[in-house]
């Protein structure tokens, strides 16, 4: 499956579209080549085969270095394998070329939690449900407005969490 998946970004190079910093942009004709990337990468997490994973992603970049979407991919995959420095560099590269990289600030208020800085982590996961609304999100923010006794907003996310994802 991964061997395919690299085969096909590899044999169309001319279907990625760069921004002006060099950066690869979602949009456009990439968007499915990333997304078989992706797609392969997220398998294989979800698989729990995170080595795997990061190998899928690891060649994607060695083709395309400047993709910001396969840069935080990475740096979450790192993040599952307690590589919080090197997840951290990643996340924080992706963040530089798109503040607004929801991979990335999940992959960032997950090490600030971890670090048990609550306040930074709350932020953050706020920051990334203002673009998108996502079960997991307001499951991790729950958990650090607990952490800060806020618990009327951790009660408020769980139940929204559940609200988008009732079957979890």
């Amino acid at each position: 499956m991964k061997d395919a998946t690299i085969r096909e970004f590899s044999e169309f190079p001319d279907r990625f579209e760069f921004q002006g910093d060099g950066w690869a942009s979602m949009k456009g004709p990439n968007s499915p080549t990333l997304r078989a990337i992706l797609s392969a990468s997220f398998q294989l997490k979800g698989a729990r085969r995170f080595v795997e994973a990061e190998g899928v992603l690891r060649r994607g970049l060695e083709h395309y270095p400047a993709s910001p979407v396969l840069t935080s991919a990475l740096a979450g995959v790192l993040l599952l394998q307690d590589r919080v420095e090197e997840a951290e560099t990643l996340a924080q590269e992706a963040l530089l070329h798109d503040p607004d990289d929801i991979r990335a600030l999940t992959v960032m208020g997950n090490i600030a939690f971890r670090r048990r800085n609550y306040p930074e982590a709350i932020r953050l996961f706020r920051h990334a449900l203002s673009i998108e609304a996502q079960p997991y999100l307001h499951y991790r923010l729950a958990l650090a407005c607990k952490e800060t006794n806020a618990l009327e907003a951790a009660l408020t996310e769980i139940s929204t969490a559940l609200t988008l994802e009732p079957e979890n």
